[in-house]
């Protein structure tokens, strides 16, 4: 039973790194779209208003941005979503990315300091700890907190007795079945 915990929490420890790290790297690569998306053009003041004079790549980055407008908002709150929009002039469509792009460089601080928190083993023993009420919320449940406390506390003791009476359990099991059945 212990060897089984100690290798579930180094796997939940060593996933929560990949994870963090992951979020990091991919949140690198969005900004580094969004920024060449960026240079693809300069903003000019004109007599008629502001205007943009377009490099012959432009196209092609504002269409990279384009499919990574969803990923962009996984990083980005309701308030601050990404809303580049197809048929909108170019100006329009240059303002809101740089409005983005500064949105997600602030992000990255702060999934930065996730990566750096994923390092600490504490979070992990944590995140293992509080693994039953994880799947209580994957299933759709919203306990309040002291009821997760309580549900971590009785899962991790079903755990412990189902491990550690499982041939008394089986037998049980066993007995039931065959009653049932009237063998």
């Amino acid at each position: 039973m212990i060897k089984l915990l100690i290798a579930l929490f180094f796997a939940v420890y060593a996933l929560s790194i990949a994870q963090s790290v992951f979020r990091f790297f991919n949140l690198n690569r969005i900004i580094n779209i969004l920024s060449a998306y960026l240079n693809s053009a300069e903003p000019e003041l004109t007599p008629s208003g502001r205007a943009l004079h377009i490099k012959p790549i432009h196209e092609e980055r504002l269409e990279d941005v384009r499919r990574l407008i969803p990923s962009m908002n996984e990083y980005l709150n309701s308030n601050t979503y990404c809303d580049i929009e197809y048929m909108e002039d170019s100006v329009t469509t240059y303002s809101k990315a740089i409005n983005t792009y500064k949105e997600l460089r602030m992000v990255r601080n702060y999934v930065r300091r996730a990566v750096f928190l994923s390092l600490n083993p504490l979070n992990a023993l944590k995140a293992l700890v509080s693994f039953p009420s994880k799947i209580i919320k994957f299933i759709g449940f919203k306990p309040k907190q002291v009821t997760s406390r309580i549900l971590n506390i009785l899962g991790w003791i079903i755990t412990f007795l189902s491990v550690t009476y499982r041939d008394e359990i089986k037998q049980i099991i066993d007995s039931i079945f065959d009653k049932l059945t009237g063998a």
